[in-house]
């Protein structure tokens, strides 16, 4: 019996990765070099070796975030920038474990999120375009996703949460706000989501 080698196992492990979730990674790992350019930033995001430092640049960048052009992002994108880089340095930090949607962690990184995501949510940027649904081949291979097979509590949460935001059809800074206290159980076995979603976005 011979004994797999590193590269072999390595392999496997790369071929379980999503092509557009690193692709996704890339784009907004572009944005950060370009806010460390315009900031005279040296260290790379994954060099920071504490989470106090860490933390006081994803509050900068995130409040800096923002389009080549100069323009704003919609809420959606801003989320989804800060999930690309946690998935990025969990894997690439040095600081080990490094899980900056860790409320205890880095607070004042998530009230940073929240905050930019209302103020976009303020100026109408909060609501996704319906062209940019998701499509069931999309949703599939999010629920395909190896961080998404609910094999231990991390992904059977994510997997929850985003059924949760699927099925409940929730939008911009309000589905990552879930509290499992929210959730309540029928007696069909179902489950119930009763929470109070703020319009800051309405017409007329």
């Amino acid at each position: 019996m011979s004994i797999p080698t590193h590269e072999e196992i390595y392999r496997l492990q790369q071929l379980s990765r999503v092509k557009n979730t690193d692709k996704c990674t890339s784009k907004w790992l572009r944005v950060v070099d370009r806010f460390n350019k315009e900031a005279n930033m040296t260290k790379k995001i994954n060099q920071y070796d504490t989470c106090n430092e860490l933390e006081d640049f994803l509050c900068k960048f995130i409040t800096w975030l923002k389009k080549l052009n100069g323009e704003e992002y919609k809420a959606e994108s801003i989320y989804n920038c800060y999930a690309s880089l946690a998935r990025y340095l969990k894997e690439e930090s040095v600081i080990k474990p490094c899980k900056i949607w860790d409320q205890y962690s880095f607070p004042l990184a998530i009230k940073t999120l929240d905050g930019k995501m209302k103020q976009l949510q303020l100026q109408r940027l909060g609501e996704t375009a319906q062209a940019d649904s998701l499509t069931r081949q999309e949703t599939q291979q999010i629920l395909d996703h190896s961080t998404m097979n609910g094999e231990d509590n991390e992904s059977l949460i994510r997997r929850v949460f985003f059924w949760i935001s699927l099925l409940c059809g929730l939008r911009g800074g309000d589905a990552y706000k879930i509290e499992d206290r929210q959730l309540t159980r029928r007696k069909d076995g179902g489950l119930n989501l009763e929470m109070f979603i703020e319009k800051n976005n309405q017409r007329g």
